[in-house]
Formats: C-alpha cells, structure tokens, sequence
C-alpha cells in the first residue's frame, strides 16, 4: 500500500472512530435520569442579594415581580472573565497556573485581528 492510500484509510478511520464516540456520547447523555433543579450561586443578574440568592427563596415569588440587574451581571462576569477570581478564592494554586495560561491565550486573539491586517 502507498503512502496516500494508507493516510485515507487512517482518515476514514478516524472519521468513523469520531462518528461512533459522539452517538455513544449522545446515547449515554438522552439515558441519563433528569437530575434535579439547583440554582447556581450567586445568581449574577439578582439585584439586592449580596450574599447571592435567588427570587426562588422568597415567599410567593410567582406573584411578584422579577427584578434584574444587568450592570451586576455585567460585572459579575467581567471579574470572572478577567480575573477568575472564584478560582482563586477557591484553589490558590491552580489559579497561579490558570490565569497567566488564559491571559496569554486572551493577548494572542487580541493582537490577531492587528496581525491580519498588517499581513
């Protein structure tokens, strides 16, 4: 066998390999029993919780009126972005590791679009 012909073997091969992980994936997934409803805290677009609570905590919340920040989820979300900070609050030293590799990865798509219109 050539070359060309056993690299497009070990191309459908792969393709095949790929096609059957992602149906077995999406079977286990569509077996799986429906867990419950958690909320995850804090809720970033909650106004007047600091410590993170949800609507869902008050009594009779399904008569009230929803209110939602959008700035506190903005800034929620910047400081998560930006600074990972519940990696750092909650594991030190993997967040020494996290936050130099992603605040690389976050400068080289930054300067991308600069290099492709210089080049």
């Amino acid at each position: 066998m050539s070359a060309i012909i056993f690299l497009q073997v070990a191309c459908y091969l792969s393709l095949l390999a790929f096609l059957v992980a992602l149906v077995a994936r999406a079977v286990k997934y569509a077996t799986m029993p429906v867990h419950l409803r958690w909320e995850l805290y804090p809720v970033a677009h909650e106004s007047a919780r600091p410590y993170g609570g949800s609507y869902l905590e008050e009594l009779d919340w399904w008569s009230k009126a929803r209110r939602k920040s959008h700035v506190g989820e903005l800034k929620f979300m910047a400081g998560e972005l930006l600074l990972f900070k519940q990696y750092y609050r909650l594991n030190k030293p993997y967040w020494y590791a996290v936050y130099p590799f992603h605040m690389g990865i976050f400068c080289l798509l930054a300067g991308l679009p600069c290099f492709l219109l210089v080049h």
